[in-house]
């Protein structure tokens, strides 16, 4: 990684969840943690999740798996950066006390309604320096905020042009409503009047994982769809190099879809619902949809089987701008500013 950043920083990050649980902020804190570390700075991520094994020593950084706030009020002070990943009303003490070096990274919005919670980390944000994952997350903040979208792992997803396209439609995600699963399942019953043979794979698993066997089963979708539960990063770009559609179906503001990238740099086309921070992840390389609309849905994805994918260098362009170095960087340049 290339920064001009002089002398070494001492940067300090806490995560309220960390490796090895699995999601899209684990992932991302602990690839920003790794390349502020290879770039040449002293890395320390501070997390409450404890682990048994010593996967840790495999880091390039420093973990410290704890839950007091004295250890990490005593890291935060010999630190030139303190990061967090979103508000932390228990930690934002810490925050508060060094506020000049104190960032915040917000990869969800707090409107939890009108709930005392939502409304009091949203406060915060006047108070933190604020890094939002979209413009549209930006915009939900009471406080101003600085614009980095989310990288993606690039040495994992690509296209394998060798590999053939044998199934039509893929899903990736949790399965919760919010995801759009029970709107993708009726959806599916939908497309498969029009063309009987066609395939759906989904990959992910949650609490929606009963409902969806059952609707598989009541619909006699069993060589039709395909569950495969969750699966590690490398396994899921194999599904992303042998499907012909991804579709991301979400029916709520999803604050950025880092799931988008993935598909672009897989080569798979994308259909996904036109909100949130959707459209900042896929521009105008994927095919938006109005959320929960059936008939639009129904139309984009005729459409995307009769057409087939192609090269687009202003596409490989987006994708080189979102690699872990180059986000990294980003965030380097601006704790240097």
């Amino acid at each position: 990684m290339n920064n001009q950043l002089s002398p070494k920083l001492n940067i300090v990050v806490y995560s309220s969840t960390f490796y090895p649980n699995v999601g899209g902020l684990e992932y991302i804190m602990k690839a920003l943690s790794s390349q502020w570390s290879k770039s040449g700075h002293e890395v320390t991520v501070v997390t409450p999740i404890v682990i048994d094994s010593d996967a840790d020593k495999g880091f390039s950084f420093n973990t410290v798996r704890t839950n007091s706030l004295v250890r990490l009020f005593k890291l935060a002070r010999k630190a030139d950066v303190f990061v967090e990943a979103n508000i932390s009303l228990r930690t934002a003490l810490v925050g508060c006390l060094f506020r000049k070096k104190w960032w915040v990274i917000h990869h969800v919005h707090y409107q939890h309604g009108s709930t005392s919670t939502g409304k009091l980390k949203n406060l915060l944000t006047y108070i933190s320096k604020n890094i939002a994952v979209s413009h549209f997350l930006a915009k939900t903040l009471a406080g101003s905020s600085n614009v980095i979208h989310n990288c993606y792992a690039s040495q994992v997803f690509n296209n394998d042009t060798s590999r053939e396209r044998k199934r039509e439609l893929l899903f990736v995600g949790r399965l919760v409503s919010d995801k759009g699963i029970h709107f993708l399942l009726d959806l599916f019953v939908r497309v498969k009047i029009m063309y009987p043979t066609i395939s759906l794979t989904i990959v992910g698993s949650g609490p929606e994982e009963a409902y969806v066997q059952r609707f598989i089963q009541q619909h006699h979708l069993q060589n039709s769809v395909c569950l495969l539960g969750s699966l590690d990063p490398a396994s899921t770009a194999l599904q992303y190099q042998s499907h012909q559609i991804l579709l991301v179906p979400s029916l709520w503001d999803e604050p950025f879809g880092v799931i988008l990238l993935e598909g672009l740099a897989s080569g798979i086309q994308v259909i996904a619902s036109k909100i949130g921070g959707l459209p900042e992840a896929g521009k105008n390389f994927v095919v938006y949809k109005e959320a929960g609309k059936v008939d639009e849905w129904i139309q984009a994805i005729d459409y995307c089987l009769q057409k087939q994918s192609d090269k687009n260098i202003e596409i490989e362009s987006w994708l080189l701008s979102r690699t872990e170095e180059s986000v990294a960087n980003e965030y380097l340049q601006v704790f240097k500013n």
